[in-house]
């Protein structure tokens, strides 16, 4: 009877072992975090990506500029932008979500950045809701590794992207722009692009975003609205100058640095600079921004 029992009562201690080995585990995973912090950006995918990146906003202090957009102004990378600047631009997404998530905070930064190539998208609000949840805000602004950036396998991978592709050989290539993908994309694209916008979307847009640029405007921030570079053939477009023209006349007293006319640049699709592209219209922006002030 007694081996019986004895023998019942194991399972229960394997199951308070291993809790506890859990639960140290776990401890000790969030004070590593805590001491070392590693720089993590990349997600394992998208969506994973740009929650992580409106987490660190969140929970860093305030920077002077942000830049709000889609995958486009995306290219502005962390690590190429000035100390003071924060790049809120999400993959796939609209500059209205970024505007939105700014719009909630208590303090605001002195100048956006709205990149509007992408304009006809509209607000993620199931996203805005989800990065801004009431209860596990608090929670991840104290407790660093229920962050998404440092899940586990999401800074495994990071760490095994580091050193086995962005200090190789295949890194650089990646980032060699293929000249034959490029113009098949641009021949792809252009049909698109040269299709007029519509007007009951765009009519919807414009109207949600001076509803933002007059909040901002009311507490002193200083708003710019930016049109990214892309392909020379796609900024030549129908669609793509109509944009401008609609954009200048909609908002005549809003600042707007329209995309430089320089063949310089140079896109890995047709549409997303290469990082030493973004590099120099970076440089471009805060030569403007230092002229405006």
């Amino acid at each position: 009877m007694r081996s019986f029992i004895s023998s019942f009562k194991r399972p229960s201690g394997f199951i308070q072992q291993t809790l506890l080995w859990f639960l140290g585990i776990t401890v000790l995973y969030s004070v590593s975090i805590w001491v070392f912090q590693p720089e993590i950006w990349t997600g394992q995918h998208q969506g994973q990506t740009n929650t992580l990146k409106a987490e660190k906003f969140l929970y860093a202090s305030l920077p002077e500029v942000v830049v709000v957009g889609s995958s486009l102004s995306y290219r502005l990378e962390p690590d190429l932008l000035p100390n003071n600047w924060f790049n809120l631009s999400f993959g796939g997404g609209s500059p209205l979500t970024g505007l939105e998530i700014l719009k909630r905070q208590k303090t605001l930064p002195k100048t956006i950045l709205i990149e509007i190539n992408a304009l006809d998208r509209d607000l993620d609000n199931t996203f805005v809701s989800k990065v801004s949840h009431p209860f596990l805000m608090p929670l991840k602004r104290v407790i660093f590794s229920l962050r998404t950036e440092y899940q586990p396998v999401t800074l495994l991978m990071n760490c095994l992207k580091s050193q086995l592709f962005e200090k190789s050989a295949l890194g650089k290539l990646y980032e060699t722009p293929n000249l034959t993908v490029v113009k098949t994309n641009v021949a792809a694209l252009k049909p698109g692009y040269d299709q007029p916008l519509k007007d009951e979307i765009f009519a919807q847009r414009f109207e949600q975003l001076q509803s933002y640029l007059n909040y901002f405007h009311a507490h002193g921030v200083r708003t710019v609205l930016i049109q990214m570079p892309i392909d020379p053939d796609l900024q030549n477009t129908k669609g793509y100058t109509m944009l401008r023209t609609k954009l200048q006349r909609h908002f005549p007293q809003e600042r707007f640095w329209t995309a430089p006319d320089d063949q310089a640049y140079e896109t890995r699709d047709g549409v997303h600079l290469t990082r030493q592209s973004a590099k120099v219209y970076i440089n471009h922006l805060m030569q403007l921004l230092t002229a405006s002030k």
